[in-house]
């Protein structure tokens, strides 16, 4: 079973319910990141997260790098990603327009595609995938409409963010 590692996840985030899998902000305008307890190799992958509550924008969905540090928000370095609130994708701390804004009750899916020399990402809100991709792109592995394609391979893990107002 996956489960949020509380060890490894950022102490600014609260971790509770079923094997940690709700993330709560951490009272303050600080960011903190939440990581599960595998590593995700070559292969294909599908979670989704259901937004607990997400007042204004604070609320990071997406992956990372085993080392990618969880005392900031997914995306704020060059070795995770993420799709945010706001609707724009984060990578290096740098905000990319890309699909539509979420909120609470709002279910945000994940499609990863690991290789061998290439990692692909598909975001989707609440069923429909999110610049204009489809499902049928998405299992043949066009990457013309995935969020990041990122040429390298290594193994990933999802990550979340979530500041004050912000719960998974």
């Amino acid at each position: 079973n996956i489960a949020h590692d509380s060890n490894r996840s950022s102490k600014k985030l609260t971790l509770s319910g079923t094997n940690n899998l709700t993330a709560t902000g951490p009272g303050t305008a600080n960011w903190g990141s939440a990581i599960p307890n595998i590593l995700l190799p070559i292969g294909n992958y599908y979670w989704e997260a259901t937004i607990v509550a997400a007042a204004g924008n604070s609320v990071f969905v997406g992956f990372g790098e085993p080392q990618a540090p969880t005392n900031n928000y997914t995306g704020s370095n060059d070795i995770s990603w993420s799709y945010y609130t706001t609707g724009n994708k984060y990578t290096n701390a740098v905000s990319t327009a890309y699909g539509s804004t979420y909120t609470t009750a709002d279910i945000i899916s994940v499609a990863l595609r690991i290789e061998q020399l290439q990692v692909a990402v598909w975001f989707a809100k609440n069923g429909v995938w999110q610049n204009s991709a489809i499902q049928a792109e998405i299992e043949s592995g066009d990457t013309a409409k995935a969020a990041f394609v990122i040429g390298k391979q290594l193994f990933f893990m999802p990550m979340i963010s979530a500041t004050s107002t912000g719960s998974l």
